[in-house]
């Protein structure tokens, strides 16, 4: 990420910020956390300011939006629930792992709901673009 030196001092000033907010929510019940909260409130505002400021120095956005498809992909994979030994946990909460296939036949059948539902409000979901 390439960031330039303002970009990189305001959000020093957004992280000392929040963090004297939360001093103070922290301490909220004394003076001095009141005293935090309003001054880490004001320093997130100010850093707010700045980073609005520089945003149209930044210009567009080289990155294309990502086809739908690939959403509704990674949608399915985040649902799968691959754990890090290789177990795949069943979203139903039975306490036995689920199989690959059922959770497969789970994510088609999800998707599919998916795109009836779209289907009947109109919108178009996994459409080719034009």
């Amino acid at each position: 990420m390439a960031a330039s030196k303002s970009q990189g001092s305001y959000f020093g000033l957004f992280l000392v910020g929040s963090t004297v907010l939360c001093g103070g929510i922290a301490l909220f019940a004394s003076a001095a956390g009141k005293l935090l909260v309003l001054v880490g409130a004001g320093v997130l505002l100010a850093a707010a300011g700045g980073f609005l400021k520089i945003k149209p120095l930044e210009g567009e956005t080289p990155v294309l939006p990502s086809p739908e498809a690939m959403k509704w992909v990674g949608a399915g994979v985040a649902l799968l629930g691959e754990q890090a030994d290789g177990t795949i946990d069943d979203p139903v909460g039975s306490g036995e792992p689920a199989t690959e296939t059922a959770l497969l036949a789970r994510f088609a059948k999800m998707l599919q709901v998916a795109v009836d539902l779209g289907e009947r409000l109109a919108v178009p979901i996994l459409a080719p673009r034009s």
